[in-house]
């Protein structure tokens, strides 16, 4: 490290951890959704049909 003066050594330790926080904070996130989603019951529907009868009523 004492060869590469020139890199702020402490910010490059604060981005990795800052960034490792938000990637493990995601993975929580993630698993959460997961388990949500997984009460809910898959739509026989077709997405598109949906999404159409919705347009049109407006």
């Amino acid at each position: 490290m004492k060869k590469f003066s020139h890199v702020d050594w402490r910010a490059e330790i604060e981005r990795f951890i800052e960034e490792r926080v938000r990637q493990e904070e995601l993975k929580q996130l993630f698993s959460k959704i997961d388990e949500v989603l997984r009460d809910v019951e898959v739509s026989k529907e077709p997405a598109w049909k949906t999404i159409r009868e919705y347009r049109e009523k407006r």
